[in-house]
C-alpha cells in the first residue's frame, strides 16, 4: 500500500508516537522521581543491556537484515553489530544515569530524551553514511527529515521503556531469588 509508505506515513506515525511519549514520560516522571531512580541504577543497566541486545539481535538476525541492514553492511556486521551497539548503549545508559540527576526537571524525561538524541547519531550514520535512504527500497520514498523525526520519537519511547521495565526486572529477580532460597 503506497499510502502507508513514504513521508506522510512516517509523519503520522511520528505524531502518534510523540503523543504516547508525552503521556508515558509524564507517568514515568511521577513513578520514578530522582530518589527512586537513584535506587534503580543497577536494574536500569541490566534492563538496558537486555533490551538493546534483544532489539539489535532481532534487527540483525530478523527480517531487517534482509530488507535493510544486509543491503548496506558486510556479512560480519551481523555478528558484531548487536554486541557493539549493546555495549555502546549500555555505556550511554550508565553515563545518562550519572548525568541526568544534575539537570533541572524529571530525570526520567531527560534520560529518555537525551538517550534518543544520542541514538539519533546512529540514525544519521545509517541514513547518510550507509546511504540507506537510497539503497533500502522501503526508505526510498521517505525524506531524511521524516525518517529522523520518526526515529527520534521511537527512540524516546524505547529509552522510556527501559526505565519502565527496570522496576519490573527488579521484582522478577527478587521473586526468583526468594524461590531459590
Amino acid at each position: 500500500m503506497p499510502e502507508l509508505q513514504g513521508d506522510r506515513a512516517y509523519w503520522i506515525a511520528a505524531a502518534v508516537i510523540l503523543a504516547i511519549d508525552i503521556a508515558f514520560l509524564a507517568a514515568l516522571a511521577r513513578r520514578l522521581p530522582a530518589p527512586r531512580l537513584a535506587t534503580l541504577h543497577r536494574m536500569v543497566l541490566l534492563t538496558s543491556s537486555v533490551v538493546w541486545m534483544v532489539l539489535h539481535g532481532a534487527a540483525f538476525w530478523g527480517d531487517a537484515w534482509g530488507t535493510a541492514y544486509g543491503l548496506v553492511l558486510p556479512p560480519a556486521a551481523r555478528w558484531v553489530m548487536p554486541f557493539a551497539l549493546t555495549l555502546i548503549y549500555t555505556i550511554l545508559t550508565y553515563l545518562l544515569l550519572e548525568w541526568v540527576p544534575r539537570l533541572p526537571g524529571p530525570p526520567s524525561a531527560w534520560f529518555a530524551v537525551l538517550g534518543a538524541a544520542v541514538q539519533s547519531i546512529e540514525s544519521v550514520w545509517e541514513l547518510f553514511g550507509l546511504d540507506m535512504l537510497r539503497v533500502v527500497p522501503a526508505l526510498q520514498q521517505v525524506s531524511a527529515a521524516a525518517a529522523l523525526g520518526y526515529g527520534f520519537v521511537e527512540s524516546v519511547l524505547l529509552w522510556a521503556m527501559i526505565l519502565a521495565l527496570a522496576p519490573l526486572v527488579r521484582l522478577g529477580l527478587h521473586a526468583l531469588l526468594v524461590r531459590l532460597r
